[in-house]
């Protein structure tokens, strides 16, 4: 079955939102751990069909933020210099906000 743009858009906003609650939970199960990466994973798959650029990058982040909270700092930097590179200034404060959740000592400049 093939989903009208408006429905991908309806999966996206709900996936996104379904992150956001296991991102804010104190303390998770593994199998929270893993739903809070396939639902990270999922939303973007369908902004990326029915969003656009602003839609993708607040995606991107969130997969990127996914993978700070749980401590896996290589993912967590691949997504955010995942985001369009014409949007320097954006991933360079994306990293900020990362830096002090994977390793508050170390510098990161994209320029």
């Amino acid at each position: 079955m093939l989903l009208t743009k408006d429905q991908h858009r309806s999966e996206a906003i709900s996936l996104f939102n379904k992150t956001w609650e296991l991102i804010d939970l104190k303390e998770r199960t593994f199998d929270q751990q893993l739903e809070m990466i396939r639902t990270a994973h999922a939303s973007r798959y369908h902004w990326g069909i029915a969003g656009d650029f602003v839609n993708w990058s607040r995606s991107d982040w969130q997969i990127s933020r996914v993978y700070a909270v749980l401590g896996e700092g290589k993912n967590a930097l691949k997504y955010a210099l995942s985001m369009n590179t014409a949007k320097l200034s954006f991933n360079q404060a994306v990293l900020n906000s990362l830096q002090t959740i994977i390793s508050p000592n170390h510098e990161w400049d994209i320029s």
